[in-house]
């Protein structure tokens, strides 16, 4: 018998992590679904996107399998 509620998706909900250090690019590139980090230029994002998309391929992932974000601050005055 199943423990419920049961995840939406098969396979149980995408697990993302939040960071910007080395490690945690490494560790989303090689097993989590998606990536939330804090306050990096484009230039570094796109730095450590590549590490991470480096580190997907290396484990045998697909890049294109993880999902990136970003937080974004808008202030209109």
């Amino acid at each position: 018998q199943a423990v419920g509620p049961t995840p939406h998706r098969p396979g149980g909900p995408p697990i993302w992590a939040a960071g910007s250090a080395d490690p945690i690019i490494e560790r989303v590139g090689r097993h989590l679904d998606g990536w939330f980090p804090n306050g990096p230029s484009p230039a570094e994002y796109a730095r450590m996107w590549r590490s991470m998309q480096d580190a997907a391929r290396a484990a045998g992932r697909d890049p294109a399998a993880i999902t990136g974000a970003a937080y974004l601050t808008l202030a209109i005055d």
